[in-house]
């Protein structure tokens, strides 16, 4: 049985987007694997960190609301 990895807050330091990038196993499509460069501003050099409380808070917020 496969184990997810851990969520990931992919961030752009230039124009501050962000998103938490968190696959459902350690195998992932290319269609569904996380940005190299930022979409907003094209940056390359995007942040890549361990969420924190608040970030996993709004994630499962948004995972509740996104099945309704």
């Amino acid at each position: 049985m496969p184990i997810p990895p851990r969520p990931v807050v992919i961030h752009c330091p230039r124009c501050h987007w962000q998103m938490t990038f968190a696959p459902r196993s350690d195998c992932i499509p290319a269609h569904e694997a996380p940005p190299e460069v930022c979409p907003k501003c094209g940056c390359e050099g995007l942040e890549r960190v361990e969420p924190g409380d608040w970030d996993r808070l709004i994630g499962n917020i948004k995972k509740i609301f996104s099945h309704l």
